[in-house]
């Protein structure tokens, strides 16, 4: 009988290689492997510092009233967001729960053209921070591995 063990073996790593090589190709143009597009590190805008009105785009029926930088967040939050969620509080304010690469923000959008920022939490960084909010409490997840924060609001 003759031994086919050999060239079973260089066919199984022939086959191997190619497919890694398709592998690879196939994902060359996969965002996450591209980085992601620098943080704008300018000023914010709000409609309540400019009277006369905001910065134009094109939109129908759509106002801009105020434009929040993520690097208005504090520590390492400057980073990419994932995520945002809204809660009201049971007197009425509203806030924006904000996920960003690695900080947790809490903004104050009560009067939109003038948000504020009155907290937030840092973690460590990962690629998303997602929110959601149920009663008075905001759960905070991340691929990260820390399990859930739960936030009482």
């Amino acid at each position: 009988m003759i031994d086919r063990l050999p060239t079973v073996r260089l066919f199984a790593i022939g086959v191997a290689v190619v497919s890694a090589s398709a592998v690879a190709l196939a994902h060359q143009d996969d965002p996450k492997a591209k980085g992601f597009a620098p943080i704008y590190e300018g000023p914010g805008w709000r409609a309540s510092a400019h009277a006369l009105g905001g910065p134009s785009f094109p939109a129908e029926g759509i106002d801009l009233l105020a434009w929040m930088p993520l690097t208005e967040f504090p520590g390492a939050g400057a980073g990419p967001a994932a995520d945002i969620w809204g809660y009201v509080s049971p007197s009425g304010r509203e806030y924006a729960i904000v996920g960003t690469s690695c900080t947790t923000g809490f903004v104050d959008v009560t009067d939109p053209t003038d948000p504020q920022l009155v907290g937030s939490i840092e973690g460590p960084c990962c690629i998303w921070r997602d929110i959601k909010t149920y009663d008075h409490y905001a759960y905070i997840v991340s691929e990260c591995g820390l399990g859930i924060q739960v936030i009482d609001l």
